[in-house]
């Protein structure tokens, strides 16, 4: 577990294999994560590859310009429908897509997207939607 914002702050800093693993699977407070976003924000891409992150800490990582960071964020499995709809109007087609094809995405969400510009995200929500229909 990492119990600081400094602690973590230094294994961004550490390119080492055992950081790097740390930074992806250890979990720390959603406090830790908050105050490293604060005081290094330009390491929100590589906080969000965390895979244990609370759902208040992807709640603000959902809200990033970056969109590599909405991704990291989208391809979370533990994700709430209040999220995947909030990302189902994301600018980036690519972060409409993974919400279409997340098994999370509630149906209204779903018959929204099946409506989308991208013809690709239409058919992957038109997909999920028979899918449902028919289980």
């Amino acid at each position: 577990m990492i119990a600081t914002a400094t602690e973590l702050l230094g294994l961004l800093a550490d390119e080492s294999p055992e950081s790097v693993r740390r930074i992806r699977h250890d979990t720390a407070p959603a406090e830790v994560w908050l105050e490293v976003l604060q005081r290094a924000p330009e390491h929100a891409d590589t906080v969000a590859l965390n895979k244990a992150l609370p759902l208040t800490v992807l709640r603000v990582l959902a809200k990033s310009e970056d969109s590599r960071v909405r991704f990291a964020v989208v391809q979370k499995k533990r994700l709430s429908s209040d999220l995947l709809t909030q990302l189902a109007t994301d600018p980036d087609e690519g972060i409409r897509l993974a919400v279409a094809e997340h098994r999370n995405t509630a149906q209204s969400t779903l018959r929204t997207l099946a409506t989308d510009s991208w013809d690709r995200v239409r058919d992957a929500a038109e997909r999920r939607l028979e899918d449902k229909s028919g289980s």
